[in-house]
């Protein structure tokens, strides 16, 4: 089976948002519990087809849901941001779509942040959390790394280029980025077929250039650092060897903050889940089997 035809097989709802944003989620149904992947930011929930994928393969039954955040795939996009926002996205997701049994949330980079700010604002939403490079930083480290280096991310998104005359032209470039070429066989098929919108004279990317550096630049992402003690349930972090957010002493910082079981990834960057997706689904395998 391909990633397009699990992607085809999966049922797409639309969830409303603490204020009235709504959200596209598709889902896998399934019995004995909920799984909710979120995304990075920039990208969708199409994205983590590979990690359901192998998810299947590991015989978890569980549902799965995977939901775009506000401003991205195709979720509505509002005219202003917080931090906490995603967190309440979670929250809305979770509230309108997770069965009985246990419930895991999956997050990358800003989806990491989103499902720990979910379990932060409203504790047991999650049984268990498997969060891979989260975006969750102290106002020390990002004060470190902005004096050092300003906001590259959000540098770099204001300059992503978003329009195309055609999706086969936009895969011609995203072809060429070595940041894609590592990326496990199929995914960057999917990321331009799920990750663009036609648009009169071509295609453009369904998270602006301009969202993706409002979410970079959120004033207020720090907020959630000093609220990480208070999560109970099990949290594994996974950390790339190579990541750009999280060099050693953060990541083992941030384990440590999050009373975590941490899993450092060799020869990987930041990128992991879309390198190694089985890496990720037997964590999400590992947390599932201890909180049934």
């Amino acid at each position: 089976m391909t990633f397009h035809d699990l992607i085809h097989e999966a049922t797409p709802h639309r969830v409303a948002s603490f204020d009235g944003v709504e959200l596209a989620v598709l889902e896998w149904p399934g019995g004995g519990g909920t799984i909710l992947v979120v995304h990075a930011t920039g990208f969708h929930k199409e994205m983590w087809a590979p990690v359901v994928a192998e998810v299947r393969r590991l015989g978890i039954t569980a549902t799965v849901l995977a939901a775009d955040m506000r401003g991205h795939g195709d979720s509505d996009v509002p005219e202003a941001l917080s931090w906490w926002d995603y967190g309440r996205d979670v929250e809305a997701v979770m509230g309108a779509l997770a069965g009985d049994g246990p419930a895991i949330g999956v997050g990358h980079s800003m989806g990491g942040g989103a499902i720990l700010a979910a379990e932060v604002r409203l504790p047991s939403t999650f049984s268990g959390i498997v969060v891979a490079d989260p975006a969750a930083m102290s106002i020390e480290f990002l004060t470190d790394q902005e004096r050092r280096f300003g906001n590259p991310w959000a540098d770099g998104a204001r300059r992503r280029r978003d329009r195309y005359p055609s999706r086969a032209a936009a895969m011609e470039n995203f072809s060429s980025k070595e940041v894609f070429a590592t990326w496990v066989e199929g995914l960057l098929e999917v990321h331009g077929q799920y990750g663009l919108a036609e648009i009169p004279g071509g295609v453009v990317l369904k998270c602006s250039p301009a969202w993706e550096a409002m979410t970079f630049g959120c004033s207020d992402m720090v907020e959630l650092w000093p609220h990480l003690p208070s999560i109970t349930c099990p949290v594994t972090l996974m950390t790339a060897e190579h990541s750009v957010t999280h060099p050693p002493a953060h990541a083992a910082e941030t384990a440590v903050h999050l009373r975590a079981r941490h899993v450092r990834l060799p020869g990987v960057g930041h990128f992991f889940p879309m390198e190694r997706p089985a890496w990720v689904a037997i964590e999400v395998a590992r947390m599932y089997g201890s909180v049934r």
